[in-house]
């Protein structure tokens, strides 16, 4: 049986976040790397002893640090080792030696695709690799509902997690909010560590 609508659209909101997530952790890491510069210039002009830098920074870098877990968790799918099977049946290299040239590049990307998808415990991108086949797909049963609705509201808040720290606003803002935002940063950081 096909999938229904209404699972389709989950899927489909599935792989934007997916997508959305990956963009949005190699855009923070940009923005972290900016950061930094942009924060060790800000060290260098308080014109501290080498020591004393050196203490400040570490302690800058400890205050705008954003988690950035690329590895999905590992979890045993059987529906998608299932849909892989399938896949591979059709997208093997070793089937298609009497194949065109094109149908053997088309299929070796869809067998890429879905070894990556199954390696990343990626049941979307296993779906869109065997919709390509015309491999039909079961419908989702109610836990694999749950875990893809469970696993897009996390990567709702990541991304909301990752557009909301220091870093992605600083390098997002104009050039004078970027000047507010690391002052603020430094004094904040210095308040706290006095606390200390």
């Amino acid at each position: 049986m096909p999938l229904t609508k209404e699972n389709e659209i989950l899927l489909s909101e599935n792989r934007f976040l997916f997508e959305q997530l990956s963009l949005v952790k190699e855009t923070v890491k940009d923005a972290i790397f900016e950061f930094d510069k942009c924060l060790y210039e800000e060290v260098k002009k308080m014109q501290l002893s080498e020591e004393m830098e050196e203490k400040v920074t570490n302690i800058l870098e400890g205050k705008q640090e954003v988690e950035i877990n690329d590895a999905e968790e590992e979890k045993d799918n059987y529906q998608i080792r299932k849909i892989f099977k399938k896949i591979a049946i059709e997208t093997h290299p070793d089937k298609l030696i009497a194949k065109s040239d094109f149908e053997i590049e088309f299929k070796a990307s869809l067998f890429e695709n879905a070894k990556k998808s199954l390696d990343n415990n990626d049941f979307c991108g296993i779906i869109e690799v065997a919709k390509k086949l015309n491999i039909e797909v079961e419908e989702l049963n109610e836990q694999q509902v749950k875990e893809i609705k469970i696993k897009n509201q996390e990567m709702s808040h990541e991304i909301k997690k990752f557009k909301s720290s220091v870093a992605w606003v600083w390098f997002f803002s104009d050039e004078e909010s970027r000047k507010n935002i690391m002052e603020k940063f430094v004094a904040k950081a210095k308040q706290d560590n006095f606390r200390t």
